[in-house]
């Protein structure tokens, strides 16, 4: 069951995660990466597999479908701070926010 309370998602697995806060924590691994995410023209892997283990990734899919179903306005602020890290890595975080949220308006087993 999927409970949220100002913009704080809980999730099997997840306690009381605010995900604005856990991208600002990214911020410093992000810019780090941000030149080989821009010479191998895709994120780098140590940033994907941040954003993953946090569940970035999943902020838009619906809660029956194991995503977190983060609230719009929080989700467009932690994008907001991925993409204040490194303007790509903001862009892949909004697509895949975007695919999540689209993923809920199909059937169950098309999604």
């Amino acid at each position: 069951m999927n409970e949220q309370e100002n913009g704080r998602t809980s999730s099997p697995g997840i306690a009381n995660v605010d995900p604005v806060v856990i991208a600002k924590e990214l911020i410093p691994l992000i810019r780090a990466y941000a030149g080989e995410t821009e010479r191998g023209r895709r994120l780098a892997t140590p940033v994907v597999d941040a954003l993953r283990s946090a569940r970035l990734f999943t902020m838009g899919l619906p809660a029956s479908l194991g995503g977190t179903e983060t609230p719009l306005p929080v989700a467009l602020r932690t994008i907001e701070q991925i993409a204040y890290a490194d303007g790509s890595t903001g862009w892949n975080a909004m697509i895949a926010f975007d695919t999540g949220m689209l993923a809920g308006y199909l059937h169950e087993a098309q999604a």
